[in-house]
């Protein structure tokens, strides 16, 4: 499922999964937003609750759009650069059973959970919108063909009661009225040039009056424009396909549209009851609802009775309220369950499973002083993750997890839980591979350095002061972290590698870290203090003794010979093919870096080209058009530049508003527009005011 990622950019994964995870709640509280909306505002007329469902439904589009800018443009807080301290005084390598420390939070755990998982999460996503979108191209073609397959126009009477109900609707739009042999109940197609189509035997079967206001419902639609918003929330509907609070909001949408014609077709008939007896015969003749992108007049089945109802005075929006907020409460809760269930499969891991897990996944934890020799302990490894304890220019402290592969290149990283993206890993790697630079080009230990480096690390272990169990590097910040770029770190003196340990060799216990003396004077903070150095000097009692066993131990294994020079040498030879390996990738990913920058500045320079052209054609046409409308008026063939006017232009004619005119101003209009007819072509233009 990460093929995702060779489609789309990471920081685009993660803007539109963390936008697909929030729209769950944002929907949801919309939902029972609307809901009490809906029960407040039963007695207000339909249009009202109409536009505010409508402007509900816009507004999570809204909503989403904002989530996706601020997760797509969310740089990384810490983005200083970093400051690797590296010593020659010891080098251990641990395992531990305790996971990193930002796991402890559930909110940070079901954060990176997500985080991981987010390439499957848009996987599917996309899969079902293209599933949708397919199937919203299908019914819309076939909405298309209903307009001119198999129809026959209905007679002049009904024409002309047509025209009557557009001249007291005020309507100038002309509207196509025809029989059609394939739809089952009245609809409106089309927003340019709309039809009414009636089903074969619906008008011998209804009263003239139940007919008048069918054409009156459809009608209705087409002065209110529905056809063309129906498709923008199909649209909306194909996004948040996912989403049954969107689905409960779309339909309260169509529910209070088909309300808002039922009220202009009984104000146009005058009387409630002849239209509320032609719904009820179009359900009487057993017709089932047409496609869902035409404005279909009996609407869905389960809400003909409710409209019915509301035409005769007997109208409950109550149970609206109940079913948005039943919807809104399952998905919070299937939210919380999907979340925290992922938690819980993470702290209940015992120390069997974690140690099992650290042998398979080879996750070691490097100290501040990790040399060749550890590093190259786990190359054989699938993925190697380090864990680092850093403490910015402010004294704050973080976690810093770095994820790398077999072949050595940082693949992930971590900040107090939050990854950073791949393009900013460079920034963060650059510096450790100076100083792994700088090992390299150290001078290597003899037999006698190799001594004594033993001897100064079983005297640094009586004053080291580090925390038992647990190993750590210690990077610093410098800067603000807004520049976005890295100061250069101080100059370091050379520090010669210590020898790799043999395979087997036990590393040194870690003394424990002692309590931190309050800094107030608080009574309940000294009497903690107190107690915590209690328990500091029982451990330190338990690491003296397991000290003395470690150098037993040392002092057994230097006599059987374990630590080889020869062994020492040929890890140290791997150990330099590696830092020459990552210096060269390093630098290859520089040039195609550069390469990258280069090809964004001419792609962008290529766009201002073609809006700059774009911006002059449209200049250009816009002073075409007001000419040619300042002649018509110099002609007559308007009276304003603002009227509404229908011109074409053959071969060798020309005619407005229907009407032929003559050569000499088809000569003059030719070339005036500049347009060039040839054979059968035809030049139109309108303009609708």
């Amino acid at each position: 499922m990460n093929q995702i990622l060779n489609l789309f950019s990471e920081s685009v994964v993660q803007a539109l999964g963390w936008t697909l995870l929030h729209s769950l709640w944002q929907g949801a509280l919309l939902a029972i937003i609307l809901s009490l909306l809906m029960l407040v505002l039963h007695r207000h007329t339909s249009k009202t609750r109409y536009t505010i469902a409508a402007a509900t439904l816009l507004l999570q589009v809204l909503v989403s759009a904002i989530t996706f800018d601020h997760y797509y443009f969310l740089a990384p807080q810490e983005t200083a650069a970093l400051n690797l301290t590296v010593t020659a005084a010891q080098a251990t390598l641990t395992t531990t059973e305790a996971p990193v420390s930002f796991w402890a939070s559930p909110l940070e755990v079901s954060k990176a959970y997500f985080e991981q998982h987010m390439p499957l999460i848009v996987t599917f996503w996309l899969m079902g919108l293209v599933l949708m979108a397919l199937r919203f191209l299908g019914g819309l073609a076939y909405t298309q063909r209903l307009r001119h397959y198999k129809t026959t126009p209905l007679s002049e009477k009904w024409l002309e009661r047509l025209a009557a109900l557009q001249q007291e609707l005020g309507m100038s739009k002309v509207v196509r009225l025809a029989e059609s042999g394939l739809v089952k109940v009245p609809m409106a197609i089309g927003y340019a040039k709309p039809v009414i189509l009636m089903p074969v035997g619906a008008v011998t079967g209804l009263s003239q009056a139940q007919v008048e206001a069918i054409l009156a419902h459809e009608l209705a639609h087409i002065l209110r424009r529905d056809y063309l918003f129906n498709i923008i929330q199909s649209i909306v509907d194909i996004i948040f396909f996912y989403h049954p609070a969107m689905w409960w909001i779309s339909g309260v949408v169509r529910a209070e549209r088909e309300n808002c014609c039922d009220d202009i077709a009984v104000a146009v008939c005058g009387s409630n009851l002849t239209y509320a007896r032609a719904l009820a015969e179009l359900e009487a003749m057993r017709m089932p609802a047409g496609p869902a992108l035409a404005m279909a007049f009996s609407g869905k089945r389960n809400t003909l009775l409710s409209r019915i109802k509301r035409l005769v005075g007997k109208e409950s929006m109550r149970p609206t309220f109940a079913e948005g907020f039943i919807a809104a409460l399952v998905l919070v809760a299937g939210l919380t369950v999907f979340s925290y269930g992922a938690v819980a499969s993470l702290k209940q891991l015992n120390k069997k499973d974690v140690a099992d897990k650290i042998e398979a996944n080879a996750t070691p934890t490097i100290s501040s002083t990790a040399t060749p020799a550890e590093v190259y302990a786990w190359e054989d490894e699938e993925t190697s993750a380090y864990a680092y304890k850093v403490q910015d220019g402010d004294g704050k402290t973080r976690d810093i997890v770095i994820i790398k592969n077999k072949k050595g290149e940082v693949t992930e990283l971590y900040v107090d839980g939050k990854r950073i993206p791949k393009k900013d890993i460079p920034k963060y790697t650059e510096l450790i591979n100076q100083r792994l630079q700088i090992i390299d080009n150290a001078p290597k230990a003899t037999s006698a350095q190799v001594q004594a480096g033993l001897n100064e690390e079983r005297n640094a272990l009586d004053k080291t002061k580090r925390r038992q169990e647990k190993s750590e590097y210690t990077y610093r910040y410098y800067g603000s972290g807004d520049s976005g770029a890295f100061a250069p770190p101080p100059p370091m003196s050379p520090a010669a590698p210590l020898p790799p340990m043999a395979h087997g060799h036990r590393t040194a216990p870690m003394p424990p870290m002692p309590p931190m003396a309050p800094l107030s004077g608080d009574k309940d903070a000294q009497k903690q203090f107190k107690e915590a150095m209690k328990e500091h000097e029982k451990e330190m009692a338990e690491y003296k003794s397991e000290l003395k066993k470690y150098e037993e131990d040392i002092r057994k294994q230097m006599e059987a010979g374990t630590i080889s020079q020869q062994h020492y040498q040929q890890q140290m030879q791997h150990y330099q093919q590696r830092i020459e390996a990552q210096a060269r990738r390093s630098e290859e990913q520089g040039r195609r870096a550069i390469a990258q920058a280069e090809r964004a500045r001419e792609m962008a320079q290529r766009h201002e080209e073609m809006a700059k052209k774009h911006e002059e054609r449209a200049r250009q046409h816009e002073a075409r058009m007001k000419e040619l409308k300042k002649e018509m008026v110099k002609d007559g063939f308007i009276k304003s530049e603002n009227e509404n006017v229908n011109i074409e232009i053959t071969k060798d004619s020309f005619y407005v508003n229907g009407k032929k005119q003559s050569q000499e101003m088809f000569e003059k209009y030719k070339k005036l527009m500049d347009v060039n007819i040839t054979g059968e072509g035809r030049f139109r233009y309108n303009q609708n005011n």
